[in-house]
């Protein structure tokens, strides 16, 4: 089956959604569904399938829930749990991504075809262990602050009301959105530009005038699309797809979040790891230019580094 291209460059509706559904096909509205993002067709073809599939609903309201609980377990009031824990959890959804194909607008029925056998919703299994994995962290985040009130200031990685957001605040929403977008950025509504060439302008409101290509220009990389975001923290911001190949020669796919904000933990000429205690333990390396916070992310702290250079990035001081 083909993604219904809801992106830049559509070419029109997807076959599959006036014929019968296949189960990756019904997998993908489901979680558009979940998302808010289906187009009126594909929710007119999703409609038609929830009144012959009843269990679709209860699906969906699972990738809700999901979606609640990661929300949750990163706000402030929930982002006290240990760093190790953590990383553990942050690279069960990096290996999940490494596992996505190449980043592609039109993907071709070649590139997301199944087998006719293959398992109903097979990707659930991935996403019980990772809910369960969240209840864990919501878990112990509660022990937390139950054997001991915050410190003065908001204490170690909690962040009070009007505050910038912490450095794991940032990292989670940042590989939680940049995990689901790599997997189909034809389908994610907010990728609304694909021409590296026409990104200044169209997000000029959140760049400025004196941004240009040049400031996202990077050896080895190839833009796949664009559009604006919510990063924790005041101020607009815009997030960039690219593909790269990393230390290993392989294609992955990279983000690239830049805000206009006044974020005063990032000082011009300096990078910093972001979500980590350490400049060498984070996928997510974060500097200010030009007024801008730039946040690239990729699934590993290796392949985060070696773009960062390539981007032209500050040298790393310090840590988020």
């Amino acid at each position: 089956m083909s993604d219904h291209d809801t992106g830049p460059n559509s070419q029109g509706p997807d076959d599959n959604l006036r014929d019968s559904l296949d189960y990756a096909t019904l997998g993908r509205l489901v979680r558009l569904a979940a998302d808010g993002e289906l187009s009126d067709e594909e929710a007119a073809a999703y409609a038609r399938a929830k009144s012959t599939n009843p269990e679709l609903e209860q699906h969906e309201q699972a990738q809700r829930k999901l979606r609640a609980a990661v929300g949750r377990c990163m706000s402030g009031e929930d982002a006290a749990c240990p760093q190790a824990l953590r990383d553990r959890i942050a690279a069960m959804t990096g290996a999940a991504g490494e596992a996505q194909p190449a980043l592609k607008l039109n993907p071709t029925p070649a590139d997301v075809s199944v087998a006719p056998d293959a398992e109903r919703f097979p990707t659930w299994k991935r996403v019980v262990a990772l809910a369960a994995s969240i209840v864990i962290i919501i878990a112990v985040s509660a022990y937390f602050r139950q054997a001991g009130p915050a410190q003065p200031g908001g204490g170690p990685g909690v962040a009070i009301a009007d505050e910038a957001p912490t450095g794991l605040q940032l990292a989670g929403f940042m590989h939680t959105e940049h995990t689901r977008c790599a997997s189909h950025p034809a389908s994610i509504r907010k990728f609304t530009e694909d021409d590296l060439e026409k990104v200044p302008e169209a997000f000029r409101d959140v760049l400025g005038n004196g941004f240009t290509k040049e400031d996202i220009l990077f050896s080895d990389a190839k833009f796949v699309a664009g559009g604006k975001c919510q990063v924790p923290g005041k101020g607009p911001s815009v997030h960039l797809m690219f593909q790269a190949i990393n230390p290993q020669g392989d294609t992955v796919g990279v983000s690239l979040y830049i805000q206009r904000c006044g974020d005063k933990r990032f000082e011009e000429g300096k990078a910093y790891t972001v979500g980590a205690e350490s400049t060498d333990g984070s996928s997510v390396i974060g500097w200010r230019h030009d007024g801008l916070v730039y946040y690239l992310v990729t699934s590993s702290p290796e392949t985060t580094r070696t773009l960062a250079t390539k981007l032209k990035a500050p040298a790393l001081a310090g840590a988020i």
